[in-house]
Formats: C-alpha cells, structure tokens, sequence
C-alpha cells in the first residue's frame, strides 16, 4: 500500500502569487482577448442567420408564358442546387423572381429559397442547432481530456474557416452543410469558454469575471443589426463579421492551458510553470509568493505521484509508464493488464466498477454513480431546457412600427441591462441560487401573463401594451438567471467533466430554444404554454436544493461536490446509497481532504492503512486514516475547501457518519462501508471522548 505525504497545493494562493495588487495585467490581457474572439464567434456569427436568412415581404411568384415555348419545372434538389425555378427545355433561358430589396441580398434571394420553397429558410437553422448540440456535447468531452486551450482555439479558427467556405459556395445545399459545422464549433466554444475564464481567476474574482463578458457578448450582439441594415449584402457582412478572427492568432501566444487541468491530470510540474511564466510577465518572482512551487515542479516524479498516475493511464502503454517511471511494480500492472479487456472494462463501467468519487478523472457520465451528483444534473438539465424555452418564445409580433433590425436590437439592449446588472452582483460576489431562483419566478409570472391574455383573446391597446411589457421582462429575467444559471453549472462539475457538464446543458438549452423557436417548431399555443408555466415553477423551486458555490474552490473530485451542504446531500448521505463517509471535526484541524489520503499525526507518522484510528495523547486531534486503492488519486493533494470556513468550536466534536455537513468542515475520509458503518459509530465516539 502507497504511504505517502500531506503536502498542500492551495490553487487560491497560487492564482494570488502569480500578479500584485487587485489583479494582474496579463491575466486581463488574456481574458478581454479571449472576449473578444468569444464576442465574434457567440455575438455576430452565431446570430448572423437571423438576418442572412431574411425573406423579402413582397416577391412576385406568378409568371406568364410566352408564345410558343415549352417549361419544365425542376425538382426542389436541382432548385436547391442552383438550377432555378423554371427552365425552358433546351437550357438556354433562367428566370429569376421578382422581390423588394429591404433586406438586400440575402441567402433567400441569392438562391431562390422563395415562395413554393420559403419554408425551406427553416433548413438552414436546423442543421445549425444540430451541429450546436453535437459541437457542446463532444467537444465539451475533448476539451476535458485534451485540455481548454486547444479546443477553444481550434473552433474559433475552424468556425473562421467554415464562414468562408459557406461563402465560396455555389448553392443553397452547401450552405446548408457549412452551417451544421459553423454550429458545431461554435458549441465547442460555448461548452469550454466559461471553464477557462473561471479556472484563471481565485475565487474573490471568479463570480465578476464569470459573468462580466455577457456585456461585451452584448455589445457585439447590438451592433450586428445596424452592420446587416448598413452592407445590405449578406456576403458582405459575413466577410466583415469573419474577418477580425485573424487576430485571435494572438492568443496562440496569449493564453495558457488551466493550471486545474493540468492539476487533474497531475501535471504539477506544468501548473507551476505556467504561474511561472505569468508572474515573470507581470514582473514578479512567483516562488517568493507561493512557497511550495519548487515542490510540486518536481512533485510528477516522486514516489507518491507515481501511484496516483496509475488510475489516469488506465494500464493502456506499459511499456511508457516504465521507461518514464521505473519505479514503479511492472509485474503487478501486468497482472492487472490480463485481466482488463476492453469488454471487462466496459462491462465495469456500466456498472460502476470503475468509478471513485475521489478520482480527478473521469469516463463520460461517470457522474451517474454519485446519486448526489446526478440528481443535481438534472436539475440543472431542466433549469436550462427550461431557460431555452423562455428564451425563444415570441409573443409579440414585429409590427410596422418597428422594423426586424430595431426589434433585434431592442431585444438586445434588454439583454445588456441584465448582464450589466449581473456584473454589477458580481462585484459583491452574490449567491447564486437565489438569483436564479428570482429570476424563475418573474418568468413564471410572465408566461402565465402569456397564457391569460391568448386565453381572453383581447388585442386591445392596453393589451398588446400589457403583452410588451411582460415579453420583455420575461426576456431580461431569462438572461439575468441563464447568466447565474452558467455559473453555477460550471461550478458544480469536477475539473474533468466540467466542460462536458456545460455541453451537455447548453444541448438541452438548444432543444428547449428549437422547441419555443417561431422559426422553428413554434410550439407556443396554449396548451404548451401552460406545460412551460408548469416546468419553469417545478425547476425554478428545484434550485433552492442545489449548493449555494459562490464561495467554494472549484472542485477537482465528485466527493467535493458530494460534501456541499445541500439537504439533497444530507438525505442521500444518510441513507448511505454510495458510500460511508465520516466527518471529524476537531479544534486543531480545519481541512477537509479527499479519500485516499492517509494524514500524518502531529509528530509526523504515518497512519497505518490497516488501522481504523490514531491517536496521539498530546493533541486533541483524532487522525482518521484511510484504506488506500489504486484509484485514490488525491494522495498528495489537501483540499483548499479549508481557507473558507472557520472550526470556532473549543472542543472535540466526533460526528456520526453520514449526519448533516454543517458549517463547521473537517476531514473527510472515505472508507469501505463494510469497515465502518453507523453500526461502529459509537466506537468512534467512545475513542474520541476519552481523550477530551
């Protein structure tokens, strides 16, 4: 069995140790960079079919035939494919249909996606949202196992790339396959973006950068119209709109990969390089403000590193693993190697087998295993299922008054104002579930406003003025709670799942938007209206069960997330469907760790794995030990959960297992439940008090 030392890797403290003062200069430099190329992507070429698309509102699509000539009609694929609506049999004459040019050019005109074929301009947007979930879904996956940096860059340039040959193309049917991949990097932009800004940033700074760059979304988003109504040329806005991700090239240089990716994976040695590299540029030594650094550059070929590796390889490239750690028992690998074939692999992980709630990383849906964690997946699957619901529903109609481009735009400043009041939250590192909370139970009061108006059938002054003003609350209350409800998804997934849980959340935002969507399945009558009144109170309620995370490191394991204080955590830790955990609180110890570490006693021992407990008679303190796995891969990390809350209590308090995680925090170890149980508790109780 693997003994190894605490040693403590505070992320808070690295993060600070990296720049003086309020914040560092090239952390700024790189956020408002990847801001900027996060605005182009999400505020101008996610949105451009929204005015690429348009139809004219007048198109003459009756035509007379001349004398003695002879028409064809082509199918809709050869219209599709640029034939034309109708040629004449030899070929040698196209006509082209008459419209008004309020709109100018659009990929309707260019293409004759007009009258008989004008709800095929549904197509388009189809394939978009498609390509969007695959993107969020397997991209968020890739950016967990290959680190944010690379993904993100790679679909900001390849959406670049996708944007002009859509334009290049020749035919409706090529634009309709270029935009199903423009969506899916766009998802993989969406799902790894919100993970990199927060990983940069120590928590006091977290929530306002969190939520800072929906303002620069916005602005991006408000001057889209007035760029559609000033080219009036869809080709030319695409081009203008495209062209600035040139200079996200930058960010190649600019931007550095997660130090909390690199911890999971237990690259120490590359976080501290990175912290490095920061603090040199922002004119600091960072080994004076982070004492440990030296430690952990060396720590990836210690002893203690070397067991943790273990899991992470998962016995794929033996012969690597012992060229570069030759320490390591090759006999006992291969004897594990036998006897885990591809299909007992899979078989273990449908059941469980394979997963620990301390491990860093993690197969896909491994969070199934934790009932805690998946019950929080989907609560927060339907708050944002929900929120794409509220988001796209449209019942109010664009009137004569108000042309698409100012619609859009009015639309788009109230999204701004709640994003500029969010940031402003944000300052004060405001909760995030009773944001989200608030902001559910306005758009609950304004879909039933919906329904009670289509239910009276009054179209009155005063109702449609009525009908304004709860569209557009509803709008502002969907973007101030989705801008908390990213949050804090971001902050309830581990390190290694983390992009993946976003991805997954944006898809099922999507669906709920292709649902609601009036250019889509427009599913707005009552009968689905009152089914969204329904959901949005049932969901809205559900978030008062989620942790509040706002002051919580971001969390690198599922037992993190399992230990938040939540009465969801509290009853499914008492019936004890996964795991026992015991919590010790004690006068002279505020940690909390993960399992698989095994605490040294004040005078530096080692526990013994064997052995339940340790005691030293010269301090207070009970020293739990643990029954070591391969699979335990926090064995030399101490969580920094313990920098946020104070053990004020005088005396020794021994918990039961599984009792309520209160305010005060402490070790918890995790430990077979045939070992201890709540059946042996009193034995804990009875060692502790006397010692008191």
């Amino acid at each position: 069995m693997a003994v190894v030392n605490k040693r403590i890797f505070d992320t808070d403290n690295a993060l600070k140790g990296s720049f003086n003062g309020l914040i560092g200069k090239w952390q700024l430099i790189t956020y408002f960079s990847l801001i900027f190329a996060y605005g182009i992507i999400v505020g101008w070429i996610h949105n451009l079919h929204d005015f690429t698309l348009l139809v004219p509102s007048e198109v003459e699509c009756n035509y007379s035939k001349t004398e003695n000539s002879t028409y064809r009609n082509n199918s809709i694929i050869q219209r599709f494919a640029g034939k034309g609506k109708y040629l004449i049999d030899d070929g040698s004459i196209e006509f082209k249909l008459n419209y008004s040019l309020e709109y100018g050019e659009t990929v309707a005109t260019e293409y004759d996606i007009l009258c008989d074929l004008q709800n095929y301009t549904t197509v388009p947007r189809y394939s978009h949202y498609l390509g969007f979930i695959s993107g969020s879904s397997l991209l968020g996956f890739t950016s967990d196992r290959g680190g944010r940096k690379m993904i993100i860059l790679a679909c900001i340039w390849s959406t670049g790339v996708m944007s002009i040959f859509q334009l290049v193309g020749h035919d409706f049917i090529s634009y309709v396959f270029f935009e199903f991949f423009i969506g899916l990097f766009i998802g993989g932009v969406q799902a790894s973006f919100l993970p990199a800004i927060i990983e940069m940033f120590p928590i006091s700074f977290r929530t306002f950068y969190g939520v800072f760059f929906h303002i620069v979304v916005c602005f991006f988003q408000l001057l889209l119209p007035w760029l559609a109504k000033s080219f009036k040329s869809w080709k030319l806005l695409q081009i203008f709109v495209t062209s600035p991700i040139l200079l996200t090239a930058a960010l190649n240089w600019i931007a550095f990969e997660s130090i909390f990716w690199y911890l999971a994976h237990k690259e120490y040695d590359k976080a501290i390089q990175v912290l490095t590299k920061l603090a040199k540029r922002n004119g600091i030594l960072f080994e004076s403000k982070f004492k440990e650094a030296k430690d952990f550059l060396h720590a990836k070929h210690s002893k203690a590193t070397q067991v943790d590796i273990l899991p992470l390889l998962r016995l794929q490239d033996l012969e690597a693993l012992g060229k570069k750690y030759p320490q390591i028992d090759m006999a006992e690998i291969q004897k594990q190697k036998l006897n885990n074939s591809k299909l007992r692999r899979f078989l273990n992980s449908l059941k469980g087998e394979s997963y620990r709630s301390t491990n860093t990383i993690y197969r896909p849906f491994d969070f199934i295993y934790s009932p805690t964690m998946f019950v929080y997946v989907l609560i927060l699957f339907g708050l944002w299922f929900t929120n794409g619901i509220t988001d796209s529903i449209e019942v109010v109609k664009k009137n004569s008054e108000m042309d698409v481009y100012s619609f859009n735009a009015m639309s788009t400043l109230t999204l701004m104002v709640a994003s500029i009041l969010s940031a402003v939250l944000g300052v004060f590192k405001i909760g995030r579930r009773w944001m989200i909370f608030l902001a559910y139970l306005v758009i609950e009061v304004c879909l039933l406003g919906f329904l009670i108006i289509s239910l009276n059938g009054d179209h009155d002054n005063d109702s449609l003025v009525t009908l304004n003003v709860l569209y557009y609350l509803c709008k502002f209350s969907a973007q101030f709670g989705f801008i908390f409800l990213l949050l804090i998804t971001a902050e309830l997934f581990p390190t290694s799942l983390r992009c993946q849980g976003i991805g997954l959340c944006f898809a099922m935002k999507m669906i709920g938007s292709a649902i609601a969507s009036p250019d889509l399945l427009a599913y707005t009558s009552q009968k689905p209206q009152l089914c969204y009144c329904l959901l949005t109170l049932f969901f809205g309620s559900m978030t008062l069960f989620l942790p509040e995370t706002k002051t919580f490191p971001l969390p690198r394991s599922i037992l993190q997330i399992e230990a938040m204080p939540t009465p969801i955590s509290k009853i499914l830790r008492s019936r004890g469907n996964t795991r026992d955990v015991v919590v010790v609180f004690s006068a002279n110890d505020s940690h909390i760790s993960d399992a698989g570490h095994v605490p040294t006693d004040p005078k530096g021992n080692q526990n013994n794995g064997n052995r339940k407990d340790l005691h030293d008679g010269s301090n207070s303190s009970l020293y739990q030990g643990s029954y070591d796995t391969v699979n335990s891969v926090h064995d030399i990390e101490q969580d920094d959960h313990n920098k946020y809350y104070n053990n004020n209590d005088k005396k020794l308090i021994v918990e039961q297992p599984m009792l309520a995680y209160e305010n005060r925090l402490g070790k918890i170890v995790e430990v077979p439940s045939k070992n201890i149980t709540r059946n042996n508790s009193t034995e804990l109780n009875e060692i502790a008090n006397s010692k008191v």
